[in-house]
């Protein structure tokens, strides 16, 4: 079998990859099989051979099938280590990886810089890149030191860590490229003007985080009979400065997507070129616009596409909208005065109001339909910090989506759509789309017993998943964090392909979809824009056969990856950081796993999950029982002093004090007896 590796994180002796055919995981035990292939790596897997039982457990998924790696395809991970050095003996150094899926690796002293070789010892807490140039054996790997990345627990060096471990480009793009574009400021020629369709005159308007500076996309909205509306997604032209095969471009399409990290955002694109691009308010700008003919109920009747010069009104935030929206009858009775941002091109207040409900009453029947056809959402939360001035959390709260968030989510979906269908149908060896694979079944069914606990979820269609969600969670917050959780676990990630018989968008349930609306941030929809601008006739359809195109669909899968992977581990370090300020945190949590001596929970205030151990050891005249029965798995911890029998089972609300591990800066959680935590 070929597949991609992935290293469980948690325990880097259980390694799997996905079975082409029947979608369960192959599970490759312990390094010597993984035979020096790392996560992310596409490999060549040979199926072990079982005796007659054994291959009946696994005709009913009741038993993982077990491999070995006989190959390596393709080196996608770059071998590169980011750790600790520490000396071995008296002829190498030892770099211990902070990611516990790398090996070890053994440096030979000579090679060390002077540095580091003359002050090892007062060096165990500085982070250091190393690379790997071989590896004989599996206890320890052999190569070189590349750099010092910096001290253990200082932010810089932290979030640094992170980047060059999964390989991200944290350097902005080099000065000497900007010889590429532009000087600024730009004037647009009347010549380019006129080869546009000339929307400047139009009600066009973005809405965006509070915060954002890069705004990709703008939407509009006109009556144009009693239930018929013209309406429009603007969508910067980052393309026609960005030229096709320039060095800059070449640096671009390496970079693939921009990085967010909660102190910082590194830009795929020159900030000269992102401020050039950006839909900035009372600023004529290139941009290619998609045009719905469709009436209030969301039936579309005409799509036009067109690449068009615009003049955004109005930078409004999601909560400006939201508070148009919350108000509006009181908007509409003229009653409720909404202080909106600076308008420009002779707009007024009350045109931007009535845009913003239109629009979003459409969305609302948008969302429904798609809903009706079988699509599904599993949100996932996400934490939003306040910094103070030395960089560091003084307030974490969850981001809550609102009407706002779904308004524009919804338009932007439905011109992703509407431009796959387009560009499959005029170039369909050199489209680049997205697809996502339906989820691992076996995963949610092997999830702590869901079954037993008359919990039965399907997941042969995203409608069928999305309606045992329902079902299940209803008027039950503590089973739609599990839920959630668990199904979100068993999700295949969504990729980029081009020229493939399988389309189909498992969670969106349609054939058809790409990215195109945010080219300043991801380099995929720049070359939807290349492959769009053929399709409409304003240039030559690129020089590219469908490899090209899978070329930049395989590096975007991997950066995009990478990137959310950084995201979601500098929410991490700064969820420390916060409880760290605090000294420790009381909460509240709901298990969803239980093991003999510990238990798995989501800590929904943090967008956490934990595990906590019951040690005996550390808790005063407590003990712990597990039990396994046809019910349920549980945990039946007795607290002595308090007269008091507690079970923990899935969905158990439990409460935890979270603390912090000065020498590893991880957190730990331990669990509080219930009769004594009070709240505030």
């Amino acid at each position: 079998l070929q597949g991609e590796l992935r290293i469980n994180p948690k325990n880097y002796t259980e390694a799997y990859i996905t079975h082409p055919v029947n979608r369960q995981d192959v599970l490759i035990l312990g390094v010597a099989d993984r035979n020096r292939a790392l996560d992310g790596d596409i490999v060549v897997v040979e199926i072990k051979e079982e005796d007659d039982f054994l291959n009946y457990l696994i005709s009913f998924n009741l038993k993982q099938q077990n491999g070995n790696i006989v190959y390596i395809i393709e080196l996608v991970n770059k071998r590169s280590i980011i750790g600790f050095v520490q000396k071995y003996d008296d002829n190498f150094a030892m770099v211990r990886p902070r990611d516990c899926r790398l090996p070890r690796l053994l440096v030979a002293v000579a090679t060390l810089p002077d540095e580091l070789r003359n002050n090892i010892d007062e060096s165990v807490d500085v982070y250091y890149k190393a690379q790997i140039v071989c590896w004989n054996t599996p206890k320890f790997a052999q190569g070189l030191i590349v750099c010092k990345i910096g001290k253990k627990g200082e932010i810089a060096a932290e979030t640094e860590a992170i980047l060059r471990e999964l390989d991200l480009d944290s350097a902005p793009v080099p000065e000497s490229l900007n010889k590429y574009l532009p000087p600024l400021p730009y004037t647009i020629s009347q010549q380019e003007i006129d080869s546009r369709l000339d929307l400047r005159k139009e009600t066009i308007f973005s809405i965006d985080p509070e915060t954002a500076r890069d705004l990709d996309d703008a939407v509009s909205i006109k009556k144009i009979s009693s239930n018929k509306y013209e309406v429009g997604v603007h969508i910067s032209d980052v393309s026609y400065f960005l030229q096709e095969g320039t060095p800059l471009d070449e640096k671009v399409s390496e970079r693939a997507t921009t990085i967010y990290m909660v102190d910082r955002v590194n830009h795929m694109l020159p900030i000269q070129l992102c401020m050039l691009c950006s839909l900035l308010p009372g600023e004529d700008k290139f941009a290619f616009s998609v045009i719905w003919e469709m009436t209030e109920e969301g039936d579309i009747i005409n799509t036009t596409f067109a690449r068009s010069v615009i003049q955004s009104c109005a930078q409004l935030s999601y909560g400006h909208a939201q508070v148009i929206l919350k108000f509006i009858q009181d908007i509409m009775d003229g009653k409720e005065f909404v202080k909106l941002p600076p308008l420009y091109n002779g707009k007024t207040e009350n045109e931007i109001k009535e845009s913003v409900l239109a629009l979003y009453s459409i969305s609302k029947n948008l969302t429904a339909k798609r809903f009706a056809g079988g699509a599904l959402r599993i949100d996932q939360p996400k934490l939003a910090f306040k910094l103070d001035n030395d960089c560091l959390p003084y307030e974490a709260c969850l981001y809550v989506l609102k009407d706002s968030n779904r308004l524009i989510e919804e338009f932007m979906l439905l011109a992703n759509q509407s431009v796959a269908e387009f560009i499959h149908r005029k170039y369909p060896e050199i489209a680049l789309l997205r697809r996502h694979p339906p989820p691992k079944e076996e995963m949610i069914s092997r999830q702590s017993s869901l079954n037993k606990l008359g919990i039965f979820i399907e997941t042969k269609t995203s409608g069928d998943l999305h309606n045992s969600l329902l079902k299940y969670t209803h008027d039950d917050p503590a089973r739609v964090i599990v839920l959630n959780c668990l199904c979100s676990k068993a999700m295949c990630r969504a990729l980029y392909y081009c020229n493939e018989s399988d389309t189909h968008h498992y969670a969106l349930n349609i054939e058809m979809y790409t990215h195109f609306t945010s080219p300043i941030r991801r380099y995929v929809d720049v070359v939807v824009h290349r492959v769009l601008a053929a399709a409409m006739g304003y240039s030559s359809p690129p020089s590219w056969d469908t490899n090209t195109v899978r070329d930049y669909a395989r590096n975007s899968n991997v950066k995009k990856y990478a990137a959310k992977r950084a995201g979601e581990a500098s929410s991490d370090l700064f969820t420390t950081l916060y409880i760290k300020k605090l000294g420790s945190l009381e909460t509240l949590a709901v298990v969803f796993n239980i093991s003999s001596h510990s238990f798995d929970a989501i800590v929904s205030s943090l967008a956490l999950k934990i595990r906590v151990y019951i040690d005996v050891s550390i808790y005063n005249d407590v003990d712990v029982e597990h039990k396994e029965n046809d019910i349920a798995s549980s945990l039946i911890i007795r607290w002595n002093q308090l007269s008091y029998t507690q079970i923990v089972q899935m969905f158990s609300e439990v409460r935890l004090l979270l603390k912090i591990q000065e020498t590893s800066l991880q957190i730990e959680a331990q669990l509080l007896p219930p009769s004594v935590l009070t709240f505030t």
